[in-house]
């Protein structure tokens, strides 16, 4: 019966466009995919070539009549888009306004009536599926993965590059100060009881000339082991250049701690330097983490006019979280849709697609706020038993169709 209907259509189509022939050249909504026929100019699987009038208005009166003309003859056949060009054709204008109506999407053996009356980029009503930056449709019900896809394994690593040097000298300073005082009592206590606190603990560390006028010394003061699980209260003489605490893997309640420097670490130095008892002298904070990667961190000024224009613009109590009842305590201040803590989840999840290391997220999330934001501060992380700087940078490469680029957020090592 339904190939009786489509010879009868197919013949109607024909009569009607030799009678009428405006009828038959109106513009459509959509090209469909066709077989080639001999005399005919039908588009290919890439668009290519003309659609004959007598072939788009067929294909128009059998969606009426609910018969997909393309997936009779297995082809890629899109639902046709309801622009007002439709045609005005015998019932073009009545099925354009009933397509609106409606959302409907009309295809062989019956219709299927929309949702939300807004199509993804595969044609389905509601659909997650979206375009990538390579221009293919891929997600949602598509079954397709994105050219832009994660890093296996979670294995991409930082590239070297090589330092300038102002980032050479902060890199030499940080682990020249912290050699100096690995002997003493503070540090070897902070350093080896770390994977197994559940509080933090820290100290001042002040900088006082050598006799012989070469090179300073430093000592560690206030050693302070009754800390919180996310805090610890350390005091300092007008002679601090820097402070140390650690990290703990967790609290008292088992409840896993992030060990990467926090934002309220950065807002604590930024307060620091600027404190006028210390006479800017106060530039750097050291990390020691507890958790399972024994990491240590240096957080040192870089910029000081960036550091103050940061400051005037987010004053501490308006940029980080200090609440110790919030689940945030600790980071920049904001929620999961605005202000800099949605900077910080956007970057954390970015770097995650991107396939870095779990463990390191926090600390590259961070990284990229320093960088976006213009702290003047930059991070530091001990490899090889050596202080580097880590830089944040985007890079764009070309995409695999032309005039389209791709971009990475990538994490630099400056040695």
């Amino acid at each position: 019966m339904r190939k009786i209907l489509i010879i009868v259509i197919f013949l109607l189509n024909i009569i009607f466009c030799d009678n009428v022939k405006s009828q038959c050249n109106q513009p459509m909504g959509y090209n469909y995919y066709g077989p080639t026929y001999s005399g005919g100019y039908l588009p290919n699987a890439n668009g290519s070539g003309t659609t004959p009038s007598w072939w788009t208005n067929f294909t128009t009166w059998m969606s009426f009549f609910g018969v997909n003309v393309g997936q009779l003859f297995n082809q890629n056949t899109p639902p046709p888009s309801p622009l007002s060009t439709y045609g005005s054709s015998l019932f073009g204008s009545w099925y354009f306004n009933q397509y609106q109506n409606n959302n409907q999407i009309l295809s062989g053996g019956g219709s299927s009536s929309g949702t939300s009356g807004v199509l993804d980029c595969f044609g389905v009503d509601g659909g997650t599926a979206k375009t990538d930056v390579c221009g293919a449709c891929v997600g949602g019900t598509t079954g397709a993965d994105s050219c832009n896809k994660p890093n296996a394994n979670d294995t991409l690593k930082p590239v070297k590059i090589p330092c300038l040097p102002d980032a050479v000298a902060r890199d030499t300073l940080s682990d020249y100060i912290l050699d100096y005082i690995k002997d003493s009592a503070a540090m070897k206590n902070a350093r080896d009881s770390a994977p197994f606190r559940k509080f933090e603990v820290g100290f001042s560390i002040s900088r006082y000339s050598n006799p012989t006028g070469t090179a300073f010394s430093y000592q560690p003061k206030n050693y302070n082991k009754t800390g919180a699980s996310q805090s610890v209260p350390i005091s300092h003489y007008a002679s601090a250049v820097a402070d140390l605490h650690i990290h703990p893997d967790s609290t008292s309640k088992g409840t896993r701690l992030v060990e990467s420097p926090s934002p309220v670490d950065f807002g604590g130095l930024i307060e620091n330097y600027l404190d006028p008892y210390f006479n800017k002298k106060f530039h750097r904070r050291f990390i020691v983490s507890g958790g399972t990667f024994k990491g240590e961190y240096a957080l040192v000024v870089s910029d000081t006019a960036k550091l103050r224009q940061f400051n005037l613009l987010h004053p501490f109590d308006s940029t980080f979280n200090k609440d110790p009842n919030s689940p945030t305590q600790g980071n920049w201040k904001g929620s999961d849709s605005s202000g800099l803590y949605k900077d910080y989840l956007d970057a954390y999840k970015k770097f995650k697609e991107e396939g870095y290391p779990k463990s390191m997220l926090e600390t590259y999330a961070n990284v990229y706020l320093l960088e976006t934001q213009n702290l003047g501060i930059v991070v530091q992380q001990k490899i090889d038993g050596k202080f580097k700087e880590l830089r944040f940078v985007e890079e764009y490469v070309s995409g695999p169709i032309p005039g389209t680029s791709i971009k990475h957020y990538r994490i630099k090592i400056c040695e």
